[in-house]
């Protein structure tokens, strides 16, 4: 926030940095040996000849040669997206081997902490701030699976997630459409993983929508045991850890006409703002005054999920400031036999859905008027991110994007 680039943003810059670095430490090892073969030292039978000839009474130059191999398989190769999002843990865990390469760094060029320690230092600090807020009491008032495979949490946290300061059980001091990490000590005492906080700060209960991936992975362990607890009545049994919040929040302030984009389970960030929106306007904040429209478009394969926030979009159908806020839901699933007519949802929850695609082109093309004014917060697909990311610089709208691939 101090630089005011959101969690997941610099991440990616992270990606780059680490890269360079990688870059560079080739660079320095290709000419490391250049420098030897020079001396009369032949390559590469010198690279892999342990103790080295080459300033043979300096054990760090070996030392310093390892940790860099093993740097490489492990912020390199294990870093890979194909690595990291089928084991993310394998990847996690083997990128802590990066503090030992610090330590053998150090040990090789004692003026390198020159450059390394301001980063080392921030890193400790937060590394410490997390692991104090992850003591946090978290009391789990219900935990339920609903149509779509979906697991909803509600739960409060100790002084609000800051950590164990002995406060009173409140939400998560969060704004709308941040995240936290999750874990569950009964699945693993190891795996924490991102998920959107779903309710509004105004809120009287923090809640995450956490959608079954499928089987093998957390969320399915997850989901195959809040349904086992359920069944027997102790669902509010469940114990987890929160850590966060995290992300960089939008100011909607600025804007008089927002279009939210959905797309599935990615709507979860989206309700968190809508339905914060919808509160201040409804209970006349008058920081929102300028606001005149506030579109929801949700586009899902399965009619059970609209159900997940059947409440908000009910309360927002039924009220008077419906003029303002207003969303269509669009069924895309089996769109060839479904007729084009909106239909009523089969789980009784009154919610009126489309059949088919929504037209984003058009949707965004009516903010084209209103310029810097109106904003498009699009989460979902990649592909429907990119289309609406695409479109929004064509008509000269402000855009933003969130996304769970960190």
């Amino acid at each position: 926030m101090v630089f005011g680039v959101s969690w997941e943003a610099m991440i990616r810059i992270h990606r780059w940095l680490g890269y360079l670095f990688l870059a560079l430490g080739i660079a320095h090892v290709i000419c490391m040996e250049m420098a030897i073969a020079e001396q009369g030292y032949a390559m590469p039978q010198n690279i892999f000849k342990i103790p080295l000839d080459y300033h043979a009474d300096n054990f760090t130059i070996p030392l310093m040669f390892l940790a860099f191999v093993a740097l490489l398989i492990t912020q390199g190769i294990l870093s890979l997206e194909i690595v990291r999002r089928r084991m993310y843990e394998v990847f996690y865990y083997a990128h802590h081997m990066a503090l030992v390469f610090f330590v053998v760094m150090l040990w090789h060029a004692n003026m390198a902490w020159y450059y390394v320690i301001g980063g080392l230092a921030l890193w400790v600090v937060d590394r410490g701030v997390r692991m104090f807020r992850n003591l946090s009491n978290v009391n789990v008032l219900d935990a339920e699976c609903l149509d779509g495979g979906i697991v909803k949490l509600s739960y409060l946290a100790e002084s609000g997630g800051a950590g164990p300061l002995k406060g009173e059980e409140t939400p998560m001091q969060h704004r709308a459409g941040q995240f936290i990490y999750l874990n569950v000590p009964a699945i693993s005492t190891l795996q924490w993983h991102p998920f959107t906080i779903s309710s509004a700060p105004s809120d009287n209960a923090t809640t995450n929508h956490i959608k079954n991936m499928g089987p093998g992975t957390f969320t399915d362990s997850l989901y195959q045991m809040v349904h086992t607890l359920s069944q027997a009545g102790l669902a509010h049994q469940l114990a987890i850890n929160v850590d966060g919040p995290y992300g960089l929040p939008v100011e909607f302030g600025k804007y008089t006409h927002i279009l939210f984009v959905a797309g599935g389970i990615g709507v979860t960030p989206l309700h968190s703002c809508f339905r914060e929106l919808y509160v201040n306007v409804l209970e006349g904040t008058g920081r929102l005054s300028g606001l005149a429209s506030v579109k929801l478009v949700w586009a899902a394969r399965d009619m059970g999920v609209f159900t997940a926030f059947k409440d908000t979009l009910s309360a927002v159908k039924a009220n008077p400031g419906y003029r303002i806020f207003s969303y269509d839901l669009f069924l895309t699933e089996n769109k060839d036999v479904l007729k084009a007519a909106p239909e009523k949802s089969p789980h009784g929850s009154q919610l009126t859905t489309t059949a088919g695609r929504p037209d984003i082109n058009g949707m965004i093309s009516d903010l084209q008027e209103f310029g810097k004014k109106a904003l498009v917060f699009a989460c979902g697909p990649a592909k429907m991110q990119k289309e609406c990311q695409q479109l929004s610089m064509t008509y000269g709208v402000d855009y933003h994007g969130e996304t769970f691939e960190l």
